[in-house]
């Protein structure tokens, strides 16, 4: 299973999910709880096409530890829009 890229590609256009030779629209958010830290403060990752947003939430939530969440693309800049409330 290959890694998610680290950075969007140069060459990618505003909106494309940023996995290497994907282009496909990028309307998900995908966003994680850093262990310890109030659902509030989830950190957005980056937006990804649906298939793309999966393989990157899991990664992110394994090397994190905390819960994931998926939200519209509008999410990524603010998490506290796709994190649960308690």
């Amino acid at each position: 299973m290959s890694s998610p890229p680290a950075a969007p590609a140069a060459a990618q256009r505003p909106g494309e999910c940023p996995w290497p030779v994907c282009g496909q629209l990028a309307p998900i958010a995908v966003l994680v709880e850093v262990r310890g830290e109030p659902s509030e403060l989830a950190r957005p990752v980056g937006c990804w096409c649906v298939g793309h947003a999966v393989i990157v939430g899991v990664a992110e939530q394994a090397r994190q530890g905390g819960k994931l969440w998926y939200g519209p693309r509008s999410a990524a800049g603010h998490a506290h829009l796709a994190a649960a409330r308690n």
